[in-house]
């Protein structure tokens, strides 16, 4: 059974933080944000008590700039004719992860695995980040779809990306 650990993508962000030498919130402003035309004051970012950026959750933004990020993924990190992110980080944030064939780089996968795994349903090069309040992004490139929605409530699930759609 694989855990995955909030505290580890916190952390991650604060090494992230320190390796640029810039806040997490300021940086991603700068170099994701800024390029996809998504405005600081469009969401809200909590922090921890030592004002740290939470990594793991807490990042709300509306629809259609949740949708923006998923486009941007399923366009191999392209926006507006910009590469704003590599397309090697890209390809390899959507391959399984050594310990869970079903998760990348905070990727929900779709592949051959999880596929076997769960009977089926939806392409095996499907793609999702799953967060907070419902905030979901769903990247199918070989049907060339993305779709977003948020909602109320967060969902649980131990089955990858089509256990959180039977769960939604």
């Amino acid at each position: 059974l694989l855990t995955l650990s909030q505290r580890t993508v916190d952390l991650l962000a604060y090494v992230v933080s320190r390796a640029v030498g810039e806040d997490l919130q300021q940086f991603a402003q700068r170099k994701l944000f800024d390029p996809l035309g998504i405005h600081a004051s469009d969401y809200f970012w909590a922090r921890d008590r030592s004002g740290n950026t939470y990594g793991y959750a807490h990042l709300m933004l509306p629809p259609n700039d949740l949708a923006k990020l998923g486009l941007l993924m399923g366009n191999k990190g392209r926006w507006s004719g910009t590469q704003v992110l590599s397309e090697d980080y890209v390809r390899q944030a959507t391959q399984p992860s050594p310990r869970n064939a079903c998760y990348g780089f905070l990727f929900w996968l779709n592949d051959t695995a999880c596929v076997d795994d769960m009977g089926g349903g939806l392409p095996p090069d499907t793609v999702a980040k799953s967060g907070i309040g419902l905030q979901n992004a769903y990247v199918i490139p070989s049907l060339g779809l993305m779709v977003s929605w948020t909602g109320v409530f967060g969902n649980v699930s131990t089955m990858g990306v089509r256990g959180t759609l039977e769960h939604s």
